[in-house]
């Protein structure tokens, strides 16, 4: 969380001082998003480890870039805009593949956890005598 402050005060400096104001609204949404997306799987107890975490910072790094490259375009100053957009888009594709990882690890560790407790029902079903056995016992 003291990442995201630093992240957010920095980004409100540069809005501040009215240079590279793409670049400022760009930290700004991303660290907002990305802190958003963190607090949330956490209160859910989202499992997905740490693809999903990766997957958000590569996400939140293309939105970031995105933003440097506007500044830079606008300026005239980008120097090779293509070389910008592909990464981008490499960024971005990464991201999604690393959350969708993610989802499949959550919903593994999710599938495991209701198989252990099935198989836990079982084993407690066994242990325990019924009705049945203490009658067949007694006589």
């Amino acid at each position: 969380m003291i990442v995201f402050a630093i992240g957010a005060w920095s980004a409100s400096w540069i809005i501040s001082n009215w240079t590279n104001i793409w670049l400022g609204y760009g930290v700004l949404a991303a660290l907002t998003i990305g802190g958003i997306v963190v607090v949330i799987a956490g209160i859910r107890d989202y499992r997905g480890e740490w693809p999903t975490i990766f997957g958000i910072i590569s996400i939140l790094e293309a939105i970031v870039g995105f933003s440097s490259e506007m500044d830079d375009y606008i300026s005239g100053s980008s120097d090779d805009l293509a070389l910008g957009l592909g990464f981008i888009v490499l960024f971005l594709i990464a991201g999604v593949l690393l959350l969708f990882s993610g989802h499949k690890l959550h919903r593994y560790s999710l599938g495991s956890k209701s198989v252990s407790r099935v198989q836990n029902n079982k084993k407690d079903d066994k242990a325990q005598p019924t009705d049945t056995d203490d009658s067949q016992a007694r006589s």
